[in-house]
């Protein structure tokens, strides 16, 4: 009796695991999108919350236009009751109504590379529950080639919203299945979904004054997460700012991105290049610090280096092969930051000529794309790296360039001292809609 007595308890409580998993799964997204139907955009934030009964959502961006969900940091949300999401974005356009939801179901930067066959029947199985959620059994289909990387789209409408699903897989990897809810009629086939389209004579009217004599532009936050997507990360939200729909993923598929170890910024330019008719996109070198580009530029720049860093008893840097071989990331590992402004501050064209180009830029309501060699800054990377970021903004009173980087809230906007922001400077590129 005992004996059975302990296997009914312990299929209850199986039972009761099971109920509590479902019970999750259905009170999470789901809930959000079966349940609000026609009236899902105007779902409000107080409500949002209230649905997804999740603690483990952050604000994306100080304002509180963005409520991030992430599997880093937790494995409680489900979307159609098992499928289980990478990521999820909850976007407003004020601080109160819902006007967007884009799902990362899989990609390969977070979750590593599926196996086409578990690839495929997500797909299809998402695509079959996209059509009974929301009655069109006639979705449109469009499709997009950049760089031999052919990426899909379908689109369900509904009277009060449409569905998108965007995926990409080639022969030999499988790339990312995404899903968006936007407002009826929002979302338009891939070729104009990816394209730049805005006014550029209106982007003058985007730069924010403040009364301190800072300029801003306030470029869409994009978290790049855990993953070495600095660069990728940077170059959506350039494309969000212009109004493209373009995301780090497909950047990261045409620039062979690796997750841990980043993305080449000359793969990146070469991306921005080849796909800029694409795009509606030019991208300009406006300057390439020299230093990092040649042996004899590298070796040029440790000699002046450590004579300033032996007067001021910093380390010194060796240019001596590793294993053979000359590995940048090893050599600037000792950068010490005052002696390096001491040193960039007697290189061209000098800090000076550096803010004039940002202050034109910004002026226009041209962000620019900024490559920088890390140094001292503990909050998010703890060695000397280079890092992609974006110069949104200039003081000319306090000689500072603000800058964003791709890392959440608190990252919209921040000042750094213009000798500073010159000594870290390895490459400015401008990124214009045609």
């Amino acid at each position: 009796m005992r004996t059975l007595n302990r296997h009914f308890s312990l299929l209850l409580l199986v039972v009761l695991l099971l109920a509590g998993r479902l019970a999750t799964a259905q009170s999470a997204l789901d809930a959000v999108v079966h349940r609000r139907g026609r009236a899902l955009f105007q779902t409000e934030q107080k409500a949002l919350l209230r649905a997804l009964k999740l603690e483990k959502l952050t604000w994306n961006t100080q304002d509180h236009t963005q409520i991030r969900y992430s599997r880093e940091f937790s494995d409680e949300m489900f979307l159609f009751g098992d499928c289980q999401i990478t990521e999820a974005v909850f976007l407003f356009l004020d601080k109160r109504h819902l006007s967007g939801i884009e799902v990362s179901v899989y990609n390969r930067g977070d979750c590593g590379i599926w196996p086409r066959k578990k690839f495929d029947s997500t797909l299809q199985s998402l695509k079959g529950t996209l059509t009974k959620l929301t009655g069109d059994r006639q979705p449109q289909k469009s499709s997009k080639s950049l760089q031999n990387n052919k990426i899909q789209q379908l689109v369900w409408r509904t009277a009060g919203y449409d569905a998108a699903l965007r995926w990409s897989a080639s022969k030999a990897d499988t790339e990312f299945i995404n899903i968006q809810f936007a407002r009826h009629g929002d979302i338009q086939p891939l070729s104009q979904e990816i394209r730049a389209e805005v006014n550029t004579a209106s982007l003058a009217t985007r730069v924010q004054k403040e009364v301190d004599g800072t300029r801003w532009l306030n470029v869409p936050m994009v978290n790049q997460g855990m993953k070495g997507y600095c660069v990728d990360a940077v170059v959506e939200r350039f494309m969000r700012y212009y109004n493209s729909s373009i995301d780090q993923h497909i950047i990261a598929q045409l620039a062979e991105s690796d997750p841990l170890y980043g993305t080449s910024l000359a793969a990146a330019i070469n991306v921005l290049e080849k796909n800029s008719n694409k795009l509606r996109i030019r991208s300009k070198r406006l300057y390439d610090n020299e230093n990092f580009r040649t042996l004899d530029g590298l070796r040029k720049f440790v000699k002046d280096y450590n004579r300033i860093a032996a007067k001021n008893g910093a380390p010194k840097l060796d240019t001596h092969p590793l294993n053979g071989a000359v590995i940048l990331t090893e050599v600037i590992r000792p950068l010490e930051l005052r002696s390096l402004i001491q040193l960039r501050g007697q290189q061209r064209p000098g800090p000076q000529k550096f803010l004039v180009k940002v202050q034109e830029s910004i002026d226009r309501g041209y962000p620019l794309f900024w490559s920088v060699l890390v140094l001292d800054e503990k909050e998010v990377i703890t060695q000397t790296s280079f890092h992609a970021r974006i110069i949104n903004g200039y003081n000319k009173k306090t000689n500072e360039i603000i800058y964003t980087d791709s890392w959440g809230p608190g990252f919209e906007r921040r000042a750094m001292p213009l000798e500073r922001a010159w000594a870290i400077t390895d490459t400015l590129l401008a990124i214009t809609p045609r």
